[in-house]
């Protein structure tokens, strides 16, 4: 804890290492440090700002606003030469990495070469106008060591508020490019998503200990960038932060745990902590949050009018369950650590996530990455959730390897075409999404339960079409008698879209560098890539389009390959399981499931029926009728609230409230939301539990669930009207009708006492 003590020493440390430190800029004998001013016109509205660009020696670092458990955060200060002070609109600052200093104390800060940005606005600039005003900047720096140091600057202004002259400064003065570069890259105030919540809570194992627990879904370890916090509180008091720990479950869900302490009680006047759990006034705490979703570097805020008290045997149940994700320790104070290693913090990258893998956009790294793209997409070819698709396409391959060569070439140009068609049309969809501030990610279609089916059920007829169960036929039939086109080039193009499709979730680790740096660049550079990549996958086909001969390399067509059909089947239906297994994580429901076998088998059957009884039109509907029919429930069924299996919940509504008030039955109300940390915590320990169906059974309960995943007025409306501002939200209506609010954290004995009363 940092307390008067840490405060008192801190402060005789800088006075005894500052007093060499002068107007005319002289530091201690150790020079941390060097910075100079530069004045642009900057943003869309081409406002005047400052630059401070700062160079730190090599090794040094210093702090950001929240240093961590020790440190001094950098400061910049403005006035007349009269020392009439000057008060300029800070912008946010760069984003820091987190340091590994000496013990277990993490730091927050910089390194090397960065940036901080400062607005003139039209009273400022009023002041200033053919004007000197002197800049000063402190700072504590650290490398094994800490020192402090000071810097002064005297800086003239013309009329517009531009910098005529100034000191004269060693550094070497940065490129327009790279300021705008900068500031470009500076976090962006953002509201918090909803895919993340976070609760307050205290921690009864430590003297005034409290713990931030958030959750974060819908989101795979691979995206965290674990050389920083997924969320990085800003300082205010009287919280003092303390260390980040992340986890994961085995359904795409981050959990993340934040120590703090309240130090209201150092505070002057005395601020104790609330014994009721409420705040008296209401604290907005604000965070930098590494969103893994937007690939971006955002300011969150959380508002908590209170905290939870006894929450910690809950809590230590629900983290005992899940895996501990091991982060890195980004940079240590040891001298030995290069710049290079931390240089990803300094203000001179992309504001993303990835630091160390997205360089500034010049010519050159545009071309690693696009190298890497290709490469990426070549990989793709043998990754398993495409490779089904590929053999079909090798097989066509060596069944038309006797043909002309412009046949083949035709063959070949159509497959390639469908897979450019498809990444062009996917980038151009991201680059809408990410326009519209959407969280999107590579493989973000097979997020929705209902694209999952369809690609289920789309491969199970693929595989009974390489069993023989039937052939794939022109539009023209019989008129064009017959003839069996499956390689034609409306199919080569079909192909080519179907590998697109598969290949999405199915990355290289090559590929994941080069598409962070997609996410995070241009649009034009985004397309860039993803062209790139259709291009690497498309690619062994395009040399065997303009090279045939090569095709003869392949064995010649015979017996093996009908069998190679069988095995190619047998590699769609293995497709499919891992498909069901990715639906299983999205959709807890047994009717969906029951409905997608039963969707299957009336598929097989449908086709069996066609093939081997009649090939009737009025039969052939009939047969087919009952897979479509089957296909629609369970498009509605998957795509409809969840609810528990072990109980029946209910959709709420006001009307189904009233419904058993008439039937002098007692309910059980649950508002939640997928993103709702809280709620899957009483989920999980409450309303899962066997005690919980016996209480359901023993009162006849009616359980009425409120999904508010998705936005929905009614709902929010509702809960409005009675006094709770968000989710989790339980009631219970007693058989008299009356209404009884609980509080968020539920337990089987509470709900169980306002029944009986």
């Amino acid at each position: 804890m940092k307390g008067p003590l840490f405060f008192f020493l801190s402060l005789i440390l800088l006075s005894g290492l500052t007093g060499t430190s002068s107007l005319q800029g002289q530091e201690s004998t150790i020079k941390t440090l060097d910075f100079y001013v530069s004045s642009h016109l900057l943003g869309s509205d081409s406002a005047s700002y400052l630059a401070i660009n700062i160079e730190n020696t090599e090794g040094w670092h210093t702090y950001w606003e929240n240093p961590g458990d020790a440190g001094t955060p950098l400061e910049f200060t403005f006035a007349t030469e009269q020392n009439e002070s000057i008060e300029l609109e800070a912008m946010p600052w760069p984003a820091p990495i987190r340091y590994l200093q000496d013990g277990e104390m993490w730091g927050y800060g910089y390194a090397k070469s960065y940036s901080f940005f400062f607005k003139i606005g039209p009273s400022v600039l009023e002041k200033i106008k053919n004007k000197a005003i002197v800049v000063k900047g402190t700072w504590l720096a650290c490398n094994g060591i800490c020192v402090p140091g000071q810097k002064d600057l005297l800086l003239y202004f013309d009329s517009n508020g531009q910098i005529t002259n100034s000191q004269p400064t060693s550094l070497a003065i940065l490129a327009e490019e790279i300021i705008i570069e900068r500031f470009n890259a500076l976090p962006t105030i953002a509201e918090l998503p909803l895919a993340i919540d976070i609760a307050l809570a205290v921690d009864s194992s430590r003297d005034s200990g409290m713990l931030l627990y958030y959750t974060l879904t819908g989101v795979d370890e691979s995206a965290i960038f674990k050389e920083r916090n997924l969320l990085t509180p800003f300082p205010h008091p009287p919280f003092t932060f303390k260390h980040e720990s992340l986890y994961k479950d085995g359904r795409g869900n981050i959990y993340g745990k934040l120590a703090l302490d309240w130090d209201g009680e150092y505070m002057d006047p005395e601020i104790p902590l609330p014994a009721d759990g409420n705040f008296p006034t209401a604290y907005k705490l604000k965070f930098l949050f590494t969103n893994p979703i937007s690939q971006k570097i955002e300011i969150v805020e959380k508002e908590f009018n209170s905290f939870e008290q006894n929450a910690d045997e809950r809590i230590n149940s629900l983290f005992a369950v899940l895996e501990e994700i091991k982060t890195n320790a980004s940079t240590s104070t040891n001298s030995a650590t290069s710049d290079a290693e931390i240089e990803a913090a300094s203000g001179n990258k992309e504001n993303s996530i990835d630091d160390s893998s997205l360089p500034t956009t010049t010519p050159s790294s545009l071309g690693w990455y696009l190298l890497l793209a290709f490469l990426g997409g070549l990989i793709l070819n043998v990754m398993p959730c495409v490779l089904p698709v590929i053999s079909l396409k090798l097989f066509s391959l060596l069944k038309n390897s006797q043909e002309d060569r412009g046949v083949i070439l035709k063959h070949n140009l159509f497959y390639t075409l469908g897979i450019v068609a498809s990444f062009l049309a996917l980038a151009t969809i991201l680059a809408f999404l990410k326009e519209s501030t959407e969280g999107v990610g590579w493989g973000f279609q097979l997020q929705s339960p209902l694209f999952v089916i369809f690609m289920i059920e789309i491969l199970f007829i693929f595989s009974l079409n390489l069993f023989g169960l039937f052939e794939f036929q022109t539009p023209g039939g019989a008129v064009l008698g017959g003839a069996k086109l499956p390689t034609g080039a409306l199919g080569d193009f079909a192909n080519g879209v179907f590998a697109t499709i598969l290949a999405t979730p199915c990355s290289a680790p090559v590929l994941g560098s080069a598409l962070a740096f997609a996410f995070a660049s241009s649009t034009a550079t985004l397309f860039f890539v993803f062209l790139t990549i259709g291009l690497g996958l498309a690619f062994p086909f395009i040399v065997t389009g303009i090279f045939p001969a090569m095709i003869k390399l392949l064995p010649r067509p015979g017996m093996w390959m009908e069998h190679l059909k069988k095995f190619l089947a047998l590699s769609l239906l293995l497709t499919i399981v891992w498909l069901m297994d990715v639906l299983f994580t999205q959709v807890e429901s047994i009717l969906v499931f029951a409905l997608l076998n039963l969707l299957l088998t009336f598929t097989f059957f449908a086709f069996y029926l066609r093939r081997h009884m009649s090939k009737k039109i009025i039969w052939q509907l009939l047969f087919f009728a009952i897979p479509l029919t089957l296909l629609a429930f369970l498009s509605y069924s998957a795509i409809s609230p969840a609810q528990q299996e072990d109980v029946a919940w209910i959709p709420w509504s006001e009307e189904k409230m009233e419904e058993f008030k008439k039937e002098h039955r007692p309910v059980f109300i649950d508002f939640t939301a997928k993103w709702c940390f809280t709620c899957k915590v009483n989920e999980k320990l409450v309303l899962e539990s066997k005690a919980f169906d016996e209480l359901v059974a023993k009162y006849h309960l009616a359980l009425l669930l409120g999904d508010w995943t998705k936005s929905d007025p009614l709902i929010g409306n509702w809960l409005k009207a009675h006094n709770k501002a968000g989710v989790p939200a339980y009631f219970i209506q007693k058989s008299s009708g009356e209404l009884i609010s609980l509080d968020e954290t539920i337990s089987i004995g509470e709900i169980e006492k306002l029944l009986e009363e």
